[in-house]
């Protein structure tokens, strides 16, 4: 497909926000820009599943994007919420010409670009000096995924919950509704399912580190869900 000199420059302008793609050198973005091509998705359809040949590098432009994996009972694991614009996700098997790892799904309307393999690996041939920028963007991505594994091992759900919340923006916990996240969204961040985050929020409110109101999630006592976070919710009653 080829792009439109306007489309390029809206891929182009994306770029400087996203963590993967920013530090590389204009001629080899040059390059992958050439063979990109524009996707729009509804909410709840999926980009892509675990197995399936590479789909592509994809660098978000709008709206939100869960990868996850799942377990045989059909458990859901949330690895990573994709919702910054210039966020790009499925980096690995774009590089190692291996399978998708991990499933994808759009969380709203959803508008993203996709660079195909084929495309990554005629421009990383064509520009090797660029090979040092890859290796040390794939070790952020595997700190990353090192904290995730550390989350889940050594924190119970009501720690996480804790500490999502803390990281959200206030218009996800007491916003209008379009923009609250709902239990159900809470749970597939954590990895968990929503009877278990319900039963985490009510122990939070009744230490009055938060408060629910009409689906609301106010934040009452900042130092308190701090230290549900980390792990020491004993504090001393006032």
């Amino acid at each position: 497909m080829v792009q439109s000199e306007e489309s390029n420059t809206a891929l182009l302008a994306l770029i400087p926000k996203s963590e993967f793609l920013s530090g590389f050198s204009t001629p080899f973005l040059n390059a992958l820009v050439q063979g990109a091509r524009l996707r729009l998705c509804s909410p709840n359809q999926t980009l892509f599943w675990e197995g399936e040949p590479c789909a592509g590098l994809h660098i978000l432009e709008s709206g939100a994007v869960k990868l996850y994996k799942m377990a045989p009972n059909g458990r859901q694991l949330t690895i990573r919420i994709i919702e910054t614009p210039g966020q790009s996700f499925n980096e690995v098997p774009v590089l190692d010409l291996g399978k998708n790892a991990v499933n994808a799904s759009a969380l709203e309307e959803t508008r993203l670009w996709v660079i195909s393999a084929e495309t990554v690996q005629a421009a990383m041939r064509a520009f090797p000096d660029q090979y040092q920028t890859i290796v040390l963007k794939l070790s952020a991505n595997l700190r990353s995924m090192i904290q995730i594994i550390e989350e889940l091992a050594f924190y119970q759900v009501t720690a996480r919950l804790a500490r999502l919340l803390l990281s959200l923006p206030p218009q996800r916990l007491t916003g209008e509704e379009n923009q609250r996240l709902t239990q159900q969204e809470l749970a597939a961040r954590l990895g968990t399912v929503r009877e278990v985050v319900a039963r985490s929020l009510r122990d939070l409110e009744r230490s009055r580190a938060i408060q629910i109101h009409r689906r609301q999630i106010l934040i009452l006592d900042p130092q308190r869900l701090q230290a549900w976070a980390s792990g020491s919710p004993d504090l001393e009653e006032e």
